[in-house]
């Protein structure tokens, strides 16, 4: 039989092999696509898949955003899929009119990462009739201290855009997707995201498993 020296060495060697290969990789990019999910109101104003979370406002003239009654709403269709919002009164919230919009009640997506993890790509669809959207960031959840990072429409003749999440905002805790906040009709809504675990993350791991590698090379034989 193996002695409990011997398995701990095992372990060990395959810990540092793992860190040699892990160490000096490039971040491995994980998709989160909101239109594979079942189509229509999901019933939340919230929604997590791992290192996201996604949660759906409206604006109230009195107390700004509130999640309140607001619920995330998923399209599945080439062209027209992820989430839009449905805002009070639900009753408003018909086959049209659950997008992220400026209908009435302008809405808001809020994406939220955490720690250990940078944005990479976002994308966009149904945008349509020269509808207008704005992407921002924030260090902290509330719109009003957030940087505008781009301003996207359909004057490229696609329904579909895919956001490149570039420079302070790769680390940005919180992302906001709102319609261009005029008088016209804009809607759109949020297909999927793109995140990367930090590099130092992986470092880390590599470092504390070549670390458990050296540990075991020191442990003594039992005879």
């Amino acid at each position: 039989m193996h002695s409990s020296s011997s398995v701990t060495k095992a372990l060990c060697r395959l810990a540092a092999l793992v860190g040699l290969v892990l160490a000096p990789q490039t971040a491995s990019a994980l998709i989160i696509d909101f239109s594979l999910l079942t189509a229509g109101d999901t019933g939340s104003n919230t929604y997590v898949n791992g290192p996201v979370t996604v949660e759906a406002f409206f604006y109230k003239t009195i107390s700004g955003y509130s999640n309140v009654g607001a619920t995330l709403f998923v399209h599945t269709l080439d062209g027209d899929q992820g989430f839009g919002v449905c805002a009070p009164p639900i009753s408003a919230c018909g086959a049209l009119d659950n997008e992220l919009d400026n209908l009435g009640l302008d809405e808001l997506i809020r994406l939220h990462l955490a720690p250990g993890w940078l944005w990479a790509n976002a994308w966009i669809s149904s945008l349509g009739d020269s509808d207008i959207g704005q992407l921002l960031y924030g260090t902290s959840g509330e719109l009003s201290s957030a940087t505008l990072l781009t301003q996207f429409s359909t004057s490229d003749g696609t329904p579909e855009l895919r956001l490149p999440i570039t420079g302070s905002a790769t680390s940005a805790p919180y992302l906001f997707f709102i319609p261009e906040l005029d008088s016209r009709d804009d809607d759109y809504l949020v297909w999927k995201v793109e995140v990367v675990p930090e590099p130092a993350t992986l470092l880390l791991l590599g470092a504390g498993l070549a670390v458990l590698a050296v540990i075991g090379r020191r442990l003594p034989r039992r005879k």
